[in-house]
């Protein structure tokens, strides 16, 4: 489980539950049954939790990745794992319909993680 504040909380990720894949990008793959902080600098606007990776979008349409790499899943470029949120260094996606989008063209909705 991952959550987002906004007002009056230094830290503005936080997350708690299973963590043996890096999933809560706390860097000890840990479970934790009360939330700790994940991320607080730059700025989080939005998240997308599946059941084993995690992505961050920061206020500049910077996404970050953490948890299990399997199948390239994280989108660093390899199937390795990462326990804390790591930069995500393409500047374009390709969508199910084979169409290619520069991030920041990209509507919100496009922001979705499938595990």
């Amino acid at each position: 489980m991952v959550g987002l504040t906004r007002v009056g909380i230094d830290c503005a990720v936080f997350a708690w539950g299973l963590g043996s894949k890096g999933q809560l990008g706390v860097n000890d793959g840990a479970s934790y049954c009360m939330p700790v902080c994940v991320m607080s600098d730059p700025p989080i606007v939005g998240i997308s939790a599946g059941n084993s990776h995690t992505l961050l979008l920061d206020a500049l349409g910077t996404v970050w990745a953490c948890g299990n790499g399997q199948n390239g899943r994280l989108g660093l470029g390899n199937v390795e794992s990462r326990h804390l949120p790591t930069q995500i260094t393409s500047t374009c996606w390709t969508d199910v319909n084979g169409v290619i989008h520069e991030a920041r063209d990209l509507p919100p909705l496009y922001f979705a993680a499938a595990s």
